[in-house]
């Protein structure tokens, strides 16, 4: 499996354990907290390189280990267990310690790729929003058309493709969006990006990237069939407009020289 269904089916793990009233995550936890759930993640992680071994303790609970394949099932730094009262739960848990464990090691190159959750503060954690971005290389590969052609001069830069910034509705109006992409615009820095590039939808999501100093470009008036205006937005991470040092601007790889 490649290295992005691996994150995919980290991210997915780890946004069933959000505590928010949102229908999606309703159906997620439905799906995986079933016996159907518990095959479908064996075999994602048999296509990462892990044999899933699942034990019954009487009244205790289950425990799921996921060990690396052609290992005999032997403990190494990779293995992973966990223990819950249902099988589900073990498995995801199990799951989600080996991938955590592979992407900290690399084996999921976990820094191509960026997703970041913004809680309320506590123990119930509930979510506030959420922004997942990945390399410009990854978005091409996507089986999505809509917008490629927008992303193809970038090729070849170190840029990063913004799918998405969002908060949610009743914490709209406080200034959590540009906290949060202030945020996610450092991380990518810090990863070696250059450019940050997206598609926004016009309104505030266009204007939140406004505030960052992004270039507003082609306009794409029915996005993916939604009927919702889209603006394609390219951004320059620079130190200046980051941190308080300055560094020359790269050159845009999507504007042709001047002649």
């Amino acid at each position: 499996m490649t290295d992005r269904l691996g994150r995919l089916l980290l991210v997915t793990l780890e946004a069933a354990r959000v505590e928010a009233d949102l229908p999606v995550l309703g159906a997620l936890r439905s799906w995986l907290d079933s016996w159907r759930g518990i095959g479908d993640v064996e075999r994602g992680m048999a296509r990462q390189g892990y044999d899933l071994q699942l034990t019954r303790y009487d009244e205790k609970g289950w425990r799921a280990t996921f060990y690396p394949t052609g290992m005999e099932h032997s403990i190494t730094s990779a293995t992973a267990s966990a223990s819950e009262r249902t099988p589900w739960h073990a498995v995801q848990g199990a799951a989600r310690d080996a991938l955590r464990r592979a992407a900290s090691n690399g084996l999921l190159n976990e820094r191509a790729a960026l997703a970041v959750w913004m809680y309320v503060p506590g123990r119930r954690r509930r979510l506030i929003g959420e922004s997942y971005g990945v390399p410009v290389q990854a978005a091409l590969a996507d089986e999505e058309p809509e917008g490629k052609a927008d992303l193809r001069p970038f090729a070849r830069s170190r840029a990063f493709y913004m799918y998405s910034t969002t908060i949610l509705r009743q914490y709209e109006g406080r200034g959590l969006g540009a906290i949060l992409k202030a945020y996610v615009l450092g991380r990518a820095f810090e990863a070696g990006y250059q450019w940050v590039v997206g598609h926004a939808k016009e309104g505030a999501s266009v204007g939140l990237n406004l505030r960052f100093g992004a270039e507003l470009r082609r306009r794409h008036a029915n996005w993916s069939g939604t009927g919702d205006p889209y603006r394609f937005y390219v951004l320059k991470l620079r130190l200046t407009s980051l941190f308080p040092l300055a560094t020359p601007a790269a050159a845009d790889p999507g504007r042709r020289p001047a002649r």
